[in-house]
């Protein structure tokens, strides 16, 4: 065995660790998005054009990303999961996922443990998107750019096509908790909500840098 083979060797991840050629240690927050992508490119159109919403955000709405980190939501759309920081329920538990839809396009975040950089994560998120749908039916659509939210937090942000529909994709990491943001819809409807899509990601906010 040559040195390049040892080399070789020693990156490969272990079998017992890999899924789908992936490092499955590295998979839970991006698989956990990726599975709420999948039912909004059906589901979540259809729903939000069939059924009136009957809990709609408000003025002065704030929601729980994690148990330190909030989300000020446009006004006017749906929701279809997540607490806002006045709810209280009566296990205690909070929920790890918000997702607000309007007008078809669906906004949401996801959080779960991560330990790498937003880049990491949003890297992560792109290769198991095109992984699980394949067949080229998913592409990035323009590179990588870098985002920073009010309070000053940097993440990244990319955008991606598939046959049905247009969305971004943003990454921020909070203290080993990773943030990915999605906002997917028919392109038409995406930019009619692009300022809003802006604005609720730049409010996101962490307590503990106060």
């Amino acid at each position: 065995m040559t040195q390049a083979d040892v080399v070789g060797a020693r990156r490969r991840v272990p079998v017992e660790h890999r899924l789908l050629g992936l490092d499955k240690r590295t998979l839970p927050s991006a698989v956990t998005a990726l599975a709420v992508w999948l039912l909004w490119v059906v589901v979540v159109p259809a729903v939000d054009d069939a059924v009136p919403w009957r809990d709609v955000t408000r003025p002065g709405d704030v929601f729980q990303v994690t148990e330190t980190v909030t989300m000020t939501p446009a006004v006017g759309w749906g929701v279809q999961s997540g607490l806002r920081t006045s709810d209280r329920t009566a296990s205690g538990d909070t929920s790890d996922v918000v997702v607000l839809v309007s007008d078809g396009v669906a906004f949401q975040i996801t959080s779960g443990p991560w330990t790498g950089t937003p880049t990491e994560l949003l890297n992560q998120i792109t290769v198991i998107s095109g992984t699980v749908t394949g067949g080229g039916s998913f592409r990035l659509t323009r590179g990588a750019t870098t985002i920073r939210t009010a309070q000053g937090d940097v993440g990244v942000l990319e955008g991606f096509a598939t046959p049905r529909v247009e969305g971004l994709i943003a990454a921020l990491v909070y203290d080993g908790q990773g943030l990915e943001i999605q906002a997917v819809g028919a392109p038409e409807q995406l930019e009619a909500h692009a300022e809003d899509i802006g604005r609720m990601i730049s409010s996101i906010d962490d307590d503990r840098s106060r």
